[in-house]
């Protein structure tokens, strides 16, 4: 018995017009219907699965958000977390380092709302 489906969202569960069609749609909102619980799955920041999840009606059937390539897990109707892992304030200072030996390289790391880089 399927109790949940987790979907990747850019180039997999979207079409190239970066929308989700109407069949597939309808299919999922069924799948909610009978019990089984979506995850939706991007290197996204959370906020921006919030379109498609609500396309979907996942907060009527208790999704779940899986976002920053799997460092965030929340469940969409009430935002509760999960899951959370982050780097120390060590590990993101070695990788800026790192990122700075390639000129050709812009670093850059985002939070829900802000997006943070040395070069715009």
């Amino acid at each position: 018995m399927i109790k949940l489906i987790a979907l990747d969202l850019d180039g997999t569960l979207l079409t190239p017009e970066k929308t989700i069609s109407d069949k597939t749609r309808n299919a999922l909102i069924e799948l909610q219907k009978q019990g089984i619980k979506l995850i939706l799955a991007s290197g996204r920041p959370t906020p921006g699965l919030f379109n498609e999840a609500k396309k979907l009606k996942m907060n009527e059937y208790y999704g779940y958000l899986l976002s920053y390539n799997g460092a965030a897990l929340h469940v969409y109707d009430s935002m509760e977390v999960l899951h959370s892992q982050t780097l120390t304030k060590d590990q993101a200072h070695r990788i800026i380092e790192h990122g700075h030996k390639y000129s050709q390289m812009t670093m850059m790391t985002y939070n829900d709302h802000t997006l943070l880089c040395e070069n715009v």
